[in-house]
């Protein structure tokens, strides 16, 4: 095999990979969508949570810095006592 070949052979193995850790991801948020659905409620699992490779920008201007989630997360413990 040329090096050429073995680039090429590599590159389609990551990319198959990668669709396939996407696919479990995007399973894994339907389901919760399924099971956080009420009668009332049409919860759509893009509403739970949005994935990096969907329509993101690539600037990160849609990313939330560690430190707001953090503070998010504390303000919803703190709520819930």
């Amino acid at each position: 095999m040329t090096l050429q070949e073995i680039t090429s052979a590599h590159e389609g193995y990551i990319d198959k990979e990668t669709r396939k850790y996407q696919a479990e991801w995007e399973r894994t948020r339907w389901l919760g969508a399924v099971q956080a659905r009420t009668v009332d409620s049409k919860i759509q699992p893009a509403d739970l949570m949005k994935f990096p490779w969907e329509g993101a920008t690539g600037d990160g201007s849609d990313r939330k810095t560690d430190i707001e989630k953090i503070q998010e997360y504390r303000d919803f413990i703190k709520n819930r006592r």
